[in-house]
């Protein structure tokens, strides 16, 4: 009977009864410690907001630019605009006697020279001969203006004979010339179909560039990045 349990057996029943029924004291001081947890919790993020302010995106993107830097690009742009103009109003004359507009006499004579072979240069009765105009001051100012203002030709010089040629992409014609360009392109890098032939560009830029693309690879002085 209860009366006959020792002392000790009583306590621990005692005890063992109050820790498993609900205790107020204990359930109070559970929500006080939850709560200090979550003020705490607030105080460390605020905390950390405050030592590293999150970077807010720019609401827009500002290229600086020098005046005189774009000042050029607007005579550039105004340039071409003209040009482009010039060459759907005038037409150039013909050696049969016909005329045609003056951007597909450009296109006729520019694509005669990128053909020739290593990128020759050509004198204006070749080219009189290749593709029927004359290219001479006399006979067409305009044209001889626009192809020795173009990029793409070069005027060769010559005492008192006008010789034109191709002028390839970057102007690059030997090995020096394209080790510089690479030298110079550190950053930006130089597709390698504005140097070698394409299907596009029938003609590499010249004989021989691909094997001195390699070159400079296998030294070390260039390096070949494929991009998906």
């Amino acid at each position: 009977s209860a009366d006959d349990t020792p002392w000790p057996s009583l306590l621990r029943r005692h005890f063992s009864a109050m820790s498993s029924s609900k205790n107020p004291l204990k359930a109070a001081y559970s929500k006080v410690r939850e709560a200090e947890e979550r003020h705490a919790e607030k105080l460390r993020a605020k905390a950390a907001r405050t030592a590293a302010p999150a970077e807010r995106a720019p609401a827009y993107t500002k290229t600086l630019q020098a005046t005189k830097d774009k000042a050029a690009a607007r005579r550039k742009a105004l340039a071409q605009t003209e040009r482009a103009s010039v060459a759907a109003a005038v037409r150039v004359r013909k050696d049969d006697g016909g005329t045609l507009p003056m951007g597909k006499a450009l296109y006729l004579v520019q694509s005669f020279l990128q053909g020739r072979e290593r990128h020759a240069e050509a004198s204006v009765e070749q080219i009189r001969e290749a593709v029927g105009i004359n290219i001479d001051p006399g006979a067409n100012p305009q044209l001889h203006d626009a192809l020795t203002e173009s990029e793409h030709v070069e005027v060769v010089p010559a005492a008192g004979v006008l010789r034109l040629r191709y002028r390839p992409k970057h102007g690059v014609r030997d090995a020096a010339m394209l080790a510089a360009l690479l030298s110079r392109a550190v950053v930006s890098g130089v597709p390698r179909s504005e140097l070698v032939a394409t299907k596009e560009q029938p003609q590499a830029c010249y004989e021989g560039v691909e094997a001195d693309i390699e070159k400079l690879i296998r030294e070390g002085r260039a390096v070949a990045i494929e991009r998906p």
